[in-house]
């Protein structure tokens, strides 16, 4: 009893403590969490390899400091150190800060891996040339109006940036493509930029333009692979592609283009109704901006059955890269709840759910660094990766603003005639989020389909059934043979809307339901952040009914960072104390 007493006094006097700083970073001196499959527990003891200390560090050009880690003696091998950014270089577990950034620095043991976060604050006029990997050895709307093909041309995409305006266009991950006009790539062909081809569509307005033009641009979003119909930018604009052919005749969907690879293109120019757009264009040639350079392919030749009867999920970018060009998958692979699994501990600010506004990528942009609730790396999630589970999905949306490799935007393919096989996933279309037309659906924020100025895109997410909704049987997404679609989509928007040359935090939101558009909940960006449900059925409205319904509105986060969320609740504090086991030796 006298201990028992003991705990609750130092229980009470922490809780009062902490509750009488109006600023408290309850967050901030939590042990590092591993992202691996093995070692997925927040609490470290409990780990069979991690680095000590802190989770993250915040360091000046210049200091240096040294990792440990504590390793289960069961676990053999050499520990390989490494860096996301060249802001810092790491040797054996010694970090030397070199220049302002943030760089996730990773301790590697076979199967076992953890992450800590280097922050170095300022703003470098002198970042160093040095490798940026430094390495040592120690989810479619079935009923909303989702066109994407046709003379209106409404397809999925930046229909607002169809007008060059000479702001810098962005890269999917919020990052300026420095120089996407390669000129060995480009070699003999007189290409335009983008904006002199929105300068020049404009003036044919009746037809398309008897001179063909040239243009070499990336890829920002495929809406149709069969008729090749895309969205293709440089540093000066963007354009819409109504339709295109590979230079041998061939359909787009024959050949490995996806978003992010340089095109160049050949095509008349017009303006239709508005939209100006190249007509009638063929791909003479593109490649991967990212495609690594000093890497053999590993998987030519590989045998399927073999690949994924001893399967282990990709742990690098430049593995998931060739995993790609062999339609392989990358992520985790298993059966897929309906209901997202929500991490126990979401915090709060001011009564909210923080929404994680630090998005911590290589430096490169070819790796998005997912962190849990306390701030800590658990994920990795590669550019252009195949993936099929609801958290790897979603955090590769929000990150890079494109569906993973295996999504397609057709309703109809078959797993039998996709080398994707039974992990295709399909329908990635525009989502018009209308609510005149479909009033049991909640409105989405600044939608435009409500009036707004954002664009949203939606896609099937594979679920094993849907039982809040009888218009959707629980069985298998894709048996390998069919696909049964159920009720279950991401909803997401990630686009520089206001042009300023970044997709900020209020430009970027994931939504999931999984009853068809009636409710949703918001991905928080981080493991297991999942928001307040809001939609129709919440608010005690009938499943998808135009005559009774009563969507609650969306219910805004607090965007932050997870180190500094300010208020977080009593309940939170008590299962931060229980978690971390405070008290074992009390």
């Amino acid at each position: 009893m006298k201990k028992l007493s003991k705990i609750l006094v130092s229980v009470v006097l922490i809780i009062s403590m902490l509750l009488s700083v109006s600023s408290c970073t309850l967050l901030g001196s939590t042990d590092s969490a591993g992202n691996t499959d093995t070692a997925t527990s927040t609490d470290s003891g409990e780990k069979a390899f991690y680095i000590n200390g802190a989770n993250r560090y915040t360091l000046q050009k210049g200091d240096k400091i040294t990792l440990t880690y504590t390793l289960n003696e069961e676990i053999e091998g050499k520990v390989t150190w490494t860096s996301s950014h060249s802001c810092v270089n790491v040797e054996n577990g010694v970090v030397t800060v070199l220049s302002y950034g943030t760089s996730v620095v990773k301790a590697t043991i076979g199967d076992y891996s953890d992450s800590v976060i280097i922050i170095v604050p300022g703003i470098d006029t002198d970042t160093p040339s040095t490798d940026s990997d430094t390495t040592t050895d120690d989810t479619d709307n079935d009923d909303s109006d989702n066109t994407t093909g046709g003379n209106d041309n409404t397809a999925g995409g930046d229909s607002d940036n169809t007008t060059g305006d000479g702001n810098d266009d962005t890269t999917d991950d919020g990052t300026t493509d420095d120089d996407i006009t390669d000129n060995d790539f480009a070699q003999g062909y007189d290409a335009i930029t983008v904006s002199e081809a929105l300068e020049l569509a404009e003036q044919y307005t009746s037809a398309s333009s008897e001179e063909t033009y040239y243009i070499v641009a990336t890829v920002k979003q495929i809406s149709s692979l069969t008729e090749g119909r895309m969205y293709v930018y440089d540093e000066t604009g963007t354009i819409y592609v109504y339709k295109s052919t590979m230079l041998d005749g061939s359909s787009v969907s024959s050949s490995t283009l996806k978003s992010g690879d340089v095109v160049l293109i050949s095509g008349t120019l017009r303006n239709y109704k508005g939209t100006l757009e190249v007509d009638k264009a063929t791909i003479i040639d593109f490649y991967n901006p990212d495609a690594p350079t000093d890497t053999k392919d590993p998987y030519i030749d590989v045998d399927v059955d073999e690949f994924y009867a001893n399967y282990k999920p990709a742990q690098s970018y430049e593995d998931a890269y060739f995993r790609t060009l062999h339609n392989l998958m990358s992520g985790t692979i298993g059966a897929q709840d309906q209901a997202p699994t929500i991490s126990a501990f979401q915090p709060k600010q001011n009564g909210k759910f923080v929404r994680n506004s630090q998005m911590l990528y290589s430096e490169d942009g070819c790796v998005y660094y997912v962190v849990d609730a306390y701030g800590d790396v658990v994920m990795e999630i590669y550019k252009g990766a195949a993936y099929i589970m609801l958290e790897e999905v979603a955090a590769h949306v929000f990150a890079f603003g494109e569906p993973p490799a295996n999504q397609t935007a057709s309703k109809n393919t078959k797993p039998t005639s996709s080398e994707w096989g039974i992990y295709l996933r399909l329908n990635h279309t525009s989502f018009s989020g209308s609510t005149s037309k479909y009033p049991y659906e909640p409105e989405l924020p600044n939608i435009s389909g409500c009036g707004g100025t954002l664009s949203y895109y939606e896609m099937d997410i594979g679920t094993t059934g849907t039982d809040c909704d009888p218009a959707y049987y629980v069985t298998d997404y894709n048996d390998g043979t069919i696909i049964t679609r159920g009720a279950a989509r991401i909803v997401y928007c990630c686009e520089d809307d206001d042009q300023n040359g970044t997709i900020d935090a209020d430009e970027r939101y994931v939504f999931y339901t999984y009853n068809h558009y009636n409710d949703f909940q918001e991905y928080l960006n981080y493991y297991g952040g999942w928001g307040e449900m809001f939609g129709n059925i919440t608010g005690g409205g009938k499943l998808s009914s135009k005559s009774d319904y009563n969507p609650t509105p969306y219910v805004p986060t607090a965007l932050t960072d997870l180190k500094i969320a300010s208020q977080i609740d009593t309940v939170s504090i008590i299962y931060y104390i229980d978690t971390r086991k405070l008290f074992l030796y009390a």
